[in-house]
């Protein structure tokens, strides 16, 4: 009923499997968001900056590693779990607040 209605609507499922992955559910609607599903790694990278022009490249980095779209050069961030969660939950609520038009958002099985 929403895509009729020129809502844009952006979907992911949880696994049971998957359950203690931090960020798992978040990760598939992200990718979802940034239309990363099928592109490869540069063009998937391209997209989110799109997305994020004005974004810090750090976090961009970070970013990067959670949608699973690092460059294979790029080594691991040396930062705190909690300032990671907080610079990746900034960098989402942007995303999520820069779309001006009605959004739906759906995760299935959440539990």
């Amino acid at each position: 009923m929403a895509k009729t209605r020129d809502v844009a609507v952006f979907s992911t499922f949880c696994q049971s499997h998957a359950r203690d992955v931090a960020f798992h559910a978040a990760t598939g609607l992200l990718r979802a968001v940034f239309g990363i599903g099928v592109v490869d790694l540069d063009t998937a990278r391209g997209r989110v900056r799109d997305l994020l022009p004005d974004a810090e490249p750090e976090d961009l980095h970070l970013l990067d590693d959670l949608l699973g779209i690092s460059a294979t050069d790029s080594g691991p961030s040396n930062i705190d779990a909690d300032a990671r969660r907080r610079r990746l939950m900034r960098l989402v609520k942007s995303v999520a607040l820069a779309r001006v038009a009605p959004t739906v958002y759906v995760i299935e099985d959440a539990h």
